[in-house]
């Protein structure tokens, strides 16, 4: 059910008042609460009342957003740069004004998207309430609403706005490091240029009707080092290196690859220079056969620097034919080594089932009761070591490799 534009701009309301709370004499602030109640229990009366009753009762009960009584509906305007300009003259903090700005702008642009997407019934309650983009339409025309809908954020706020959000200014401090404000300020403004190159560089894309080439992605990844090469420049030799280590396309990729590893930050450094090599040798393509034999090329550096035992768990890791009992590990936060202990289990079966079906002496009803009996075992090992939850987990997702056997494992429904 959609939220009435009334209800939704009184929780902005409600939620700019408390955050003010702080800033204004105790006297002030207690007539505010007073007010946001009595603003609270009319719009919850209010199907009750009359539409005259209705309306004093609003007026009467708008919080004041000041100790000088101002009320909410005197800044309230639907005037975006208005606004926008109100906000900022009153001293609200500019990560409010822009969070603010945010939900306007999404409730101003949702009508255009559900017309795009549209809109699931509301009967189905188990299902995402937007459809995904099924149709290259459909995608184009998303992608173009987002982009207007940034483009006019950026009117509305200004170029550095991003500066001033602390959940941005948080998201930098995981890509750079531990930089000072003033830093962040200039790696925003950077980056905000470079954004705004690679969404032109898109649009085009749309205005000529096609997909991106690979001589286009050449130019995104070019983009991007440029962007990565300017901010160095502004930063030391460690700063260039920590930010290397934490949102390089090579730290991706190691970080991909080793999710299910759990490295540790030793590991990690050790390994940083060895995919590094492997992301230059492969930055010029997409192809992911080229990216799996360079990265085949590596593992016996990988090997050396690990030691046998971690290896071992890296290999599992990263091992596509296990990879969804390595997820089923992983959600039950159980170490790598299980899985590699189950694998085994799986693989000492196989070959023990094999044995038994090139066995001459045997007649065919023996084989099938030997091979059944050598299944049984191995799934009440595997059991033992996921637990009943996983281990039904276990039986939905990956138990393909008993097939070839002749046996069938039915999970519960």
């Amino acid at each position: 059910m959609k939220i009435p534009t009334t209800l939704l701009a009184l929780s902005v309301a409600i939620n700019l008042t408390l955050l003010v709370v702080l800033f204004i004499p105790r006297d002030a602030e207690n007539e505010m609460i007073n007010s946001i109640s009595a603003q609270k229990k009319s719009s919850l009366d209010g199907s009750a009342s009359t539409s005259g009753t209705r309306g004093s009762k609003e007026k009467e009960s708008q919080p004041h957003v000041s100790g000088l009584g101002l009320q909410w509906s005197q800044i309230d305007t639907t005037d975006l740069p208005e606004l926008v300009r109100r906000l900022r003259a009153m001293g609200f903090p500019p990560a409010l004004v822009n969070r603010l700005i945010e939900m306007r702008l999404q409730d101003l642009f949702a009508a255009r998207r559900e017309a795009i997407m549209g809109r699931k019934t509301e009967t189905d309650y188990w299902k995402s309430l937007y459809a995904a983009p099924a149709t290259q339409k459909q995608r184009e025309a998303l992608s173009a609403l987002n982009f207007e809908q940034y483009d006019l954020k950026r009117k509305l706020l200004g170029r550095a706005y991003e500066g001033a959000d602390e959940s941005y200014t948080d998201y930098l401090t995981v890509q750079y490091g531990e930089l000072s404000q003033q830093k962040l300020a200039i790696i925003a403004g950077i980056t905000s240029d470079y954004t705004e190159l690679r969404m032109e560089t898109v649009r085009a894309f749309h205005a000529a009707g096609k997909n991106p080439t690979q001589e286009d992605w050449a130019k995104f990844r070019l983009i991007d080092e440029q962007m990565r090469a300017e901010i160095a420049s502004t930063l030391t030799p460690d700063e260039s290196q920590a930010m290397e280590l934490r949102s390089s396309l090579a730290a991706n990729r190691l970080r991909a690859d080793t999710q299910l590893f759990r490295t540790t930050e030793a590991e990690f450094n050790s390994l940083f220079p060895l995919y590094k090599s492997l992301v230059a040798a492969t930055s010029t393509t997409t192809d992911q056969s080229a990216y799996r034999a360079a990265q085949q090329s590596i593992q016996p550096e990988i090997a050396a620097t690990l030691g046998p035992a971690r290896y071992a768990e890296y290999q599992q890791a990263i091992n596509p034919a296990y990879d969804k009992l390595n997820k089923i590990v992983q959600r039950l936060d159980l170490p790598i080594s299980t899985a590699i202990s189950i694998a085994s289990v799986q693989q000492d079966t196989i070959q023990q089932a094999d044995t038994v079906r090139a066995d001459s002496t045997l007649t065919a009803d023996q084989k099938r009761a030997q091979i059944d009996s050598l299944a049984q075992a191995s799934l009440v090992k595997i059991s033992s070591s996921l637990g009943p939850q996983g281990f039904e987990a276990y039986k939905k997702y990956s138990t393909q490799w008993l097939r070839p056997l002749g046996v069938t494992v039915t999970p519960k429904k």
